[in-house]
């Protein structure tokens, strides 16, 4: 369970890719366009979530170099 914790973003892209894989082989369009909603949806909730963990991070860092007297 941890190793799906830790790596659900790129998990998360790896089920998309399959998903990919099998609308394009159906031959009708109405797929394609649910999972291009799809696709932008997801893509756009992975880039934000990972902004947001690499803005604590370097937020945390500055705080403990702050709490080392190192100032930057």
């Amino acid at each position: 369970m941890e190793f799906i914790i830790e790596n659900w973003a790129a998990l998360l892209i790896g089920v998309l890719a399959f998903l990919k894989v099998i609308v394009n082989l159906t031959p009708t369009t109405k797929d394609n366009q649910i999972f291009g909603y799809l696709d932008v949806l997801i893509t756009a909730i992975t880039v934000l979530e990972c902004k947001r963990l690499k803005y604590y991070s370097q937020k945390k860092e500055l705080n403990k170099n702050i709490y080392h007297g190192i100032y930057y």
